[in-house]
């Protein structure tokens, strides 16, 4: 009966989540085992159902400094399964993109209260990133894809990026700080369950309709650092040094960071792939890091925040 299938069900979700946590396991994380086990197979939402906006208003106390109980502005709800990446396109957050392991990557208008899909991959997504109209995203079987935010049209995909799900992603946009990196291409990392982080200069397609990966064009001016960077940055260049999923993946021109559940956090050199150095430490609950200057921030270690600072710069409390 309902009640015993249930109870099977369960028991299987158990089982999944005793396998997938195991600390053998490269990826440990129960819901992409699940996807995987249902090949990304989730009921699909009738279209009305997909557009709920809801408006939450919170009465503010004075004495609150307005913080609303923490309540939302709002809530979207039109994904059926995990919420795997959610990118805002403005600053006010009126336009919003999100992904899910139900494959679709949807694009909300809050202002209008519309929703609209762009794309649905063909694999359960793992992971977004959105820059310059595409959205980018990192799939359960391994590879990477690209869509228009406007037309919903495939900008390129890699197939086997990754062996194992590709959990982490970094695309950079044209412009960086005022400079034009259009020519040079686009920088996009990628961090897998395998442990390997990737990097690749996308430009676009010489046939047109869409990126590709680069290949090398020929001396750089010396003076042109980014340039050189990206010069020796062509192709697939894989940099291993995890043990585990690299959940988490920020880069610049010249560096790149990133972060595992197998508690560690590294820093590479894009010219040379070298290691620049390495954090250990952090439990397999990290999930994300971020940085900015000299100061690098980092999750997951006993439910704290971990800042980094690389100034040099000793504080003391006054």
């Amino acid at each position: 009966d309902d009640e015993d299938d249930d109870e099977e069900i369960e028991a299987l979700y158990g089982a999944l989540d005793e396998l997938a946590l195991s600390a053998g396991l490269a990826d440990a994380d129960a819901a992409l085992a699940r996807a995987r086990l249902m090949e990304g197979l989730f009921p699909q939402p009738d279209v009305d159902e997909r557009l709920i906006i809801e408006p939450h208003e919170v009465e503010m106390n004075p004495e609150d400094d307005g913080a609303g109980e923490g309540e939302p502005d709002v809530v979207l709800r039109g994904h059926t399964a995990r919420v795997t990446g959610v990118k805002s396109l403005d600053e006010d957050a009126n336009r919003v993109v999100s992904a899910s392991l139900d494959k679709r990557v949807l694009l909300w208008d809050i202002e209008r209260g519309s929703c609209a899909q762009v794309a649905e991959a063909r694999s359960a997504v793992c992971c977004l990133a959105v820059a310059d109209g595409l959205a980018v995203v990192g799939l359960l079987d391994g590879a990477v894809a690209g869509y228009d935010l406007r037309t919903g049209a495939e900008a390129f995909v890699l197939d086997d990026a990754h062996e194992g799900a590709v959990r982490s992603l970094h695309f950079s946009s044209e412009s960086t700080d005022g400079d034009d990196a259009g020519a040079r291409g686009r920088l996009l990392c990628t961090g897998g369950a395998d442990g390997v982080v990737k990097c690749y200069t996308m430009q676009e397609s010489a046939e047109g309709g869409g990126l590709k990966p680069g290949v090398p064009g020929g001396a750089c001016d010396e003076d042109d650092v980014a340039a050189r960077f990206r010069e020796r940055r062509y192709g697939a260049h894989a940099i291993a040094g995890h043990e585990g999923a690299v959940v988490a993946v920020q880069a610049d021109d010249t560096k790149l960071v990133s972060a595992s559940i197998d508690g560690s956090v590294r820093c590479w050199d894009l010219k040379t792939g070298s290691q620049l150095f390495a954090l250990d430490g952090h439990s397999r609950q990290i999930n994300s890091l971020h940085f900015e200057g000299p100061l690098l921030v980092a999750d997951g270690t006993g439910g704290n925040v971990v800042v980094h600072d690389f100034s040099g710069d000793a504080q003391h409390d006054a």
